[in-house]
């Protein structure tokens, strides 16, 4: 019997998670405290989402002074979906948005797109 391997491609719901990113995650939900919050919780929890606007900028080849993070996937499409950009002063209008049928519904469902653009 040959020896198989199993690929995984069906991450639309969830991925395993590397074990350094499970590692942060359980080390920031084991810490209480609300990032905008001036008390010593609050600034600690900002101190950890500076600290990672390096590395992950660094990741997506981004500046971290223009890193937006999200709770998820819905939150971040409907953030950047949206008809109007404004980019050094200036601002561009969109009037469709052009999807495929294959997209998540998060994405059909076309931020802050009117539904009859998208």
């Amino acid at each position: 019997m040959r020896d198989c391997v199993r690929v995984y491609l069906d991450h639309n719901a969830g991925s395993m998670l590397r074990p350094r990113a499970q590692e942060a995650m359980l080390a920031a939900l084991a810490d209480a405290g609300n990032a905008s919050s001036i008390h010593a919780e609050g600034r600690r929890a900002r101190a950890r989402i500076e600290a990672a606007r390096g590395p992950v900028s660094r990741l997506v080849g981004g500046s971290a002074k223009a890193l937006v993070f999200t709770s998820g996937a819905s939150e971040a499409i409907q953030t950047v979906l949206s008809p109007v950009w404004r980019s050094g002063g200036g601002e561009r209008v969109f009037r469709q948005l052009l999807v495929g049928a294959t997209e998540h519904p998060s994405v059909l469902a076309g931020g802050r797109f009117a539904a009859e653009a998208v």
